[in-house]
């Protein structure tokens, strides 16, 4: 190779690189994005799973309470 083909095979690679760099941070930007997104959805999730659990043991505990008193009756 001469040194101008070696030259020219250089600033190509570091084109690509450069092009490759670039798609790569884009890329990681919207990955970011994106598990900014999965975590606030995780603990949207998470709140309504422990508000569902504890409704259930509040209505647990008035069936029977309800059934207790009519008992009673």
């Amino acid at each position: 190779m001469t040194t101008s083909n070696i030259a020219g095979a250089i600033d190509a690679l570091k084109r690509e690189i450069d092009k490759e760099r670039g798609e790569l941070d884009k890329v990681e930007r919207e990955l970011a994005t994106h598990q900014s997104e999965v975590r606030k959805l995780e603990d949207a999730r998470n709140k309504i799973r422990a508000e569902h659990s504890n409704h259930e043991r509040e209505l647990s505990k008035l069936q029977t309470e309800l059934q207790s008193l009519s008992d009673k009756h």
